[in-house]
């Protein structure tokens, strides 16, 4: 399992669904969505129309397409928000299994995969916005790639790369991070000149295997772009309003990946004071109490659910 979501899993819920399709395969792509419309001619067009009838086409749940150049299976994602809208809560993100169909492709929020199960690679593109980083067309880019995991160039030598300041990684290639396997390598979102990746091992290049650190921070920073690094905190208000002598708890409950904690840092802020009558002061306003805020913490002053208090309860023990 790729470390990034065996140290996050708790911070994922997963609905599974089984669907039963009529039908078991995966579609050929139509002519038409080949990119190759009927012809004029007569006699062509009775060779096209012979060449559509032998296109397969199946019944099945999610509508899946042979829709890549090497016949990676796509589900239909108008088939997946189907299903998905009997969801009460969803974050847009769907993991589809094809039984047919070779390899997978992702995107859009849906990794589908086939036979040849790749989910950590699909899932790579649909929920952490990672490019390829394998080669196949032998040209470069006639546009600008600049992902997490991909910066193309604009120098008239593909070869050439960027400045370090243009390269998204550039601080994975300080000294201290010198055994982490990172560099800025020719090659990535499948092009194999005017393109460079940060790693030749990771399984965004390879389709299996784990992510190279670039695209595993890149993937902890999404989980955190959906899910707040705080479980649970109080009081419930984001201000506390105390009379003279009286104590308030404070706390947060962090999340928790599996082997390492989360730190914590507290900054309050005493936003008013009351004043003493009795030492010749004014006359100190209706309300005599002080109040207290959290400078950081603004509305997140909130209860998540149980699942932090239960932790806290177990600690106790």
């Amino acid at each position: 399992m790729e470390p990034l979501y065996r140290e996050y899993e708790d911070y994922f819920n997963v609905w599974r669904f089984d669907l039963v399709s009529a039908q078991n395969g995966v579609d050929d792509l139509s002519m038409e969505e080949r990119g190759i419309p009927p012809p004029d001619d007569p006699k062509k067009l009775k060779r096209w129309k012979k060449q559509q009838a032998r296109i397969k086409q199946y019944s099945t749940a999610l509508d899946c397409k042979a829709a890549g150049p090497q016949n990676q299976v796509w589900a239909n994602p108008e088939q997946v928000l189907r299903w998905r809208s009997y969801l009460k809560h969803s974050d847009g993100l769907t993991i589809a299994f094809a039984n047919k169909g070779a390899l997978g492709m992702g995107g859009g929020g849906i990794a589908t995969t086939g036979k040849k199960v790749a989910v950590v690679h699909e899932f790579g593109h649909a929920f952490v916005l990672l490019l390829d980083e394998y080669v196949n067309n032998p040209n470069r880019p006639g546009y600008r790639i600049y992902a997490p995991n991909a910066i193309s160039t604009n120098d008239p030598d593909p070869r050439k790369e960027p400045p370090l300041e243009e390269i998204p990684w550039k601080h994975w290639l300080a000294p201290k991070y010198k055994g982490a396997g990172i560099g800025v390598l020719l090659g990535g979102a499948t092009y194999a000149t005017g393109v460079f990746r940060p790693s030749g091992s990771c399984a965004m290049n390879t389709g299996g295997g784990s992510y190279c650190w670039v695209c595993r921070e890149t993937g902890v920073l999404r989980i955190y772009s959906y899910l707040g690094p705080i479980d649970e905190s109080g009081p419930a208000m984001d201000r506390i309003r105390l009379a003279a002598g009286e104590t308030k708890e404070f706390f947060v409950q962090p999340m928790q990946p599996k082997t390492h904690a989360l730190q914590v840092d507290w900054t309050l802020q005493i936003l008013a004071t009351a004043v003493d009558p009795a030492a010749g002061d004014p006359a100190p306003p209706e309300d005599t109490t002080s109040v207290a805020q959290d400078d950081r913490a603004g509305g997140m002053w909130k209860r998540e659910g149980d699942r932090a208090a239960a932790r806290r309860a177990r600690q106790r023990r």
